[in-house]
């Protein structure tokens, strides 16, 4: 089945914030206990333009959802996809030659799980854009791409699908560890002491940067984020708002779920808003940040603890690096945890915060080029295990031959 015994494939994705297109070079092999394993060599992130990040929201925000626009961005978000891959290869000086694949996550632009879709009036499905023939033919590397598609297609939520790759770098043999990642929403990965693939449990809990960086945005327009969390922590939480948030039914749902821009973005900040005027730009953010911190935690207690006590949290993603919403979270943990975890930074296993999601895109890359299936049909709910992703060779090839 392993066709070469070590293998690079550049990860590359870029998230709900839309801020950057993030690249990891990893050399990834299959081991004789049936692991992968990946060597992080580099890592790069790559602004989007101005103008294409701005296209993005406002797509996002269904202000200029025709189709042209989706059509006109598939191909623009492919070219900086190449764009941001061209530019790692020069930074770290690394060949095109040595490369077998890049995995392109793509930018998603609308998804919608099972457990939404019967309330929407919807089908099941899920959209990324950042088209891999552009990719492709502008880098002369093959590309694998369109990850989700497959495990909604067999009933899945098509995420998370980063558990796959948590289960084969960061699985423990005696101690349920939780792998939590703060992006653009947050989810977490629970690895059982079991460390068993078929044990693996995955789904978001709710926001993560998204409210926030919304908030944000929508008072303070020249910032990109709240830095460490300090306007926020000049704020009071503002109860029956939170209390009112966090009767949402998602929180209810029980794993295996997932969310989004649809449920969490600048559409629900703007509904949220006609109802709270009276409350400061400060007290709002502090508010979201308890919001956040809160609909982590309690999603551990409630879909977790009852069935494995949690030994550790190690924490990444932007949000990782918010030190107020980190706070919050490990004084939540001790006041709502059974065992009171230890919360530490992902750095703690080996993992910079900011590659993971990069890194495990990598390792689906890698699992589609050895005929692995990549979901993990407990995490997402998925009916079976399928292959996970669709390949796209350039006509030239500049890389690593695979076959």
């Amino acid at each position: 089945m392993v066709k070469r015994p070590r293998c690079r494939i550049l990860g590359v994705m870029s998230g709900t914030s839309a801020d950057s297109i993030d690249v990891a070079v990893c050399d990834l092999s299959f081991t004789p206990a049936k692991r992968i394993q990946a060597d992080l060599i580099a890592f790069y992130e790559h602004p989007i333009p101005a103008h294409l990040r701005q296209a993005l929201l406002n797509l996002f925000r269904d202000r200029r959802g025709s189709l042209k626009w989706v059509c006109s961005l598939n191909f623009a978000l492919g070219q900086a996809f190449a764009d941001a891959v061209e530019a790692c290869l020069r930074r770290h000086h690394i060949s095109h030659s040595s490369v077998v694949a890049i995995a392109s996550h793509g930018q998603t632009v609308y998804h919608v799980p099972p457990s939404q879709a019967h309330k929407r009036d919807l089908t099941a499905s899920t959209l990324q854009i950042a088209e891999p023939a552009v990719i492709a033919e502008r880098t002369g590397l093959m590309v694998i791409h369109n990850f989700r598609a497959a495990d909604v297609a067999v009933g899945g939520e098509g995420a998370p699908l980063v558990p796959f790759a948590d289960y084969h770098l960061f699985g423990h043999p005696r101690n349920t560890i939780v792998v939590g990642n703060l992006g653009g929403i947050a989810n977490v990965t629970v690895l059982p002491a079991s460390n068993r693939l078929e044990d693996v449990i995955a789904f978001d809990t709710g926001p993560g940067n998204m409210l926030l960086d919304a908030i944000v945005h929508r008072f303070w327009p020249e910032r990109q984020y709240d830095v460490g969390g300090r306007l926020a922590s000049a704020g009071r939480v503002h109860v029956e708002l939170l209390e009112r948030w966090t009767r949402m039914p998602f929180f209810h749902l029980p794993p295996p779920k997932s969310t989004g821009r649809e449920l969490f973005g600048e559409q629900f900040l703007e509904k949220e808003l006609r109802h709270s005027q009276s409350i400061s730009p400060q007290d709002l953010l502090a508010t979201a940040v308890e919001f956040t911190a809160r609909s982590f935690v309690e999603s551990l207690s409630r879909f977790v603890e009852p069935r494995w006590p949690i030994a550790a949290i190690y924490m990444g993603g932007g949000g990782a690096r918010n030190r107020f919403l980190m706070q919050r979270i490990r004084i939540l943990a001790k006041q709502l945890l059974v065992r009171c975890p230890e919360v530490a930074p992902l750095e703690k296993l080996g993992m910079p915060a900011k590659a993971r999601e990069c890194v495990a895109f990598a390792v689906l890359g890698f699992a589609r080029l050895l005929g692995l299936p990549g979901n993990v049909p407990s995490a997402t709910g998925a009916s079976r295990s399928v292959l996970l992703g669709s390949i796209t060779e350039p006509t030239v090839l500049r890389g690593c031959p695979w076959r």
